[in-house]
């Protein structure tokens, strides 16, 4: 079984890098190796590059 988590659009295009990675780090305690991870509804063209990078480090960081 896997678990799709979402972060926020408004988080990725408004949001600093920090707050993705909490973000993330959040969802990957809640739900563990088997999170299935995506903006809702895709990732809007207003996300911050730094926010997709910070988004995959934070996954990195978890080990996922």
């Amino acid at each position: 079984m896997c678990f799709w988590g979402n972060v926020q659009n408004s988080l990725l295009a408004t949001g600093t890098p920090q707050q993705v990675k909490d973000d993330v780090k959040e969802l990957v305690d809640i739900m563990g190796d088997r999170l299935i991870l995506d903006g809702v509804g895709g990732f809007p063209d207003q996300t911050k590059p730094e926010n997709l990078y910070a988004l995959r480090e934070a996954l990195d960081e978890c080990g996922v």
